[in-house]
């Protein structure tokens, strides 16, 4: 078993050697996850089990949050309540995106990533899809009409906007997929070589354990978010949820971190891309994710995104002074949005929802009868 007390510390130059591979650690965890699975037998169970099927991976478990009294989407995942995120550098303060900026650049980067949230929530709500699931419900076969909320400010930071959440999944392979990869516009496993920089020969694994008791989850009392279940499947392929981190900046400050530092291994790299279908499995083909990045290239916002961006993220501020704001950090405002969402493109994944779609968007949310849920 991985020492996570021992291996828990910053490698030196003379010591790295000694520490594991991605592949020792997953290994560990999934030892640990067969183990808890002996446990969780007829006999054995306890309260939580009630409230989860190991089985279904690709599933869905729909739970309320008790402190925001909305309906989540948990991932199913044999690691259950633990959360991972994987990277193949370590830095000494792991920041969102948005917190890698200080000052004024701060004050800018931020009205920029309110703005561009905004774009993309407008584009997201003009979806026929998107319209379907928030407004007019779906039918699920336990529940009735069930109407699941679109997490917007998640999905924003999933497809590339910069923002102070920051990524985690309960897919322990996901995790490691990204923690023995490095990007280049591609993902690529990592290759161990004689010149590379010290700091480049090792990664990291965080990990935070959450258990509820009930059919409540306090996700959100730790700033937790499912991304959950959504029209876009790339979140789902990853598990992934999000943590904002508007409080704590550094997720090395969190009271109930875990990690465990581990060496670059070629043939351990190569491993993982290769069980990830060379990363097919976590990086889907997914439309969505151009059209952010157009969103994101723009320097310009359409008048409907800045009245949206003022109402959710500056209501205190009247829409006048803030448009002027956003003139002055020099972003322009034009009458309509300079991005579109193609209409064939509208059409044809609309078609594709009516004709088979939402029963397989339906099927993958798992009811528990003794939950406490209520949908509405």
């Amino acid at each position: 078993m991985i020492d996570w007390e021992r291996y828990g510390k910053q490698p030196g130059e003379d010591t790295l050697t000694d520490y594991p591979t991605i592949l020792d650690v997953l290994k560990d965890v999934v030892a640990q996850e067969e183990e808890a699975q002996i446990h969780k037998l007829p006999l054995n169970r306890q309260k939580t089990d009630f409230f989860y099927d190991w089985s279904k991976t690709g599933h869905y478990l729909l739970m309320r949050d008790s402190i925001q009294h909305m309906p989540v989407l948990l991932p199913t995942s044999r690691t259950a309540f633990t959360f991972y995120r994987g990277q193949s550098e370590y830095y000494e303060q792991c920041l969102p995106s948005l917190y890698r900026f200080e000052g004024a650049r701060l004050e800018k980067e931020t009205l920029r990533s309110h703005l561009q949230t905004a774009e993309m929530i407008l584009l997201m709500k003009s979806h026929p899809v998107i319209m379907s699931i928030e407004s007019g419900g779906i039918m699920h076969e336990k529940l009735g009409l069930v109407r699941l909320p679109v997490m917007y400010d998640g999905l924003a930071q999933h497809y590339g906007i910069k923002t102070c959440y920051m990524d985690l999944t309960n897919d322990i392979w996901c995790a490691a997929f990204f923690a023995a990869t490095t990007y280049d516009g591609e993902y690529h496993p990592i290759v161990v070589t004689e010149d590379m920089p010290f700091k480049k020969r090792y990664g990291v694994l965080y990990m935070l354990d959450y258990a509820p008791t009930h059919g409540d989850s306090n996700f959100s009392k730790d700033n937790i978010l499912p991304i959950g279940l959504q029209y876009f499947n790339r979140p789902g392929k990853q598990s992934a949820l999000v943590m904002a981190m508007q409080d704590l900046k550094d997720l090395h400050k969190h009271p109930r971190l875990k990690c465990v530092f581990f060496r670059h291994d070629t043939e351990a790299s190569n491993l993982i891309f290769t069980l990830s279908q060379f990363g097919k499995q976590y990086l889907t083909d997914d439309p969505f994710e151009k059209i952010v990045k157009a969103i994101c290239r723009e320097d310009s916002f359409s008048i409907g995104a800045v009245m949206l961006a003022q109402r959710i993220y500056n209501p205190g501020l009247p829409f006048e002074f803030f448009s002027e704001v956003v003139k002055e950090y020099g972003f322009g405002i034009t009458e309509k949005p300079r991005v579109a969402y193609p209409e064939e493109l509208f059409a044809r994944e609309f078609y594709d929802w009516k004709h088979g779609g939402a029963e397989r968007y339906i099927n993958r949310i798992i009811i528990q009868a003794v939950s406490k849920m209520r949908v509405g």
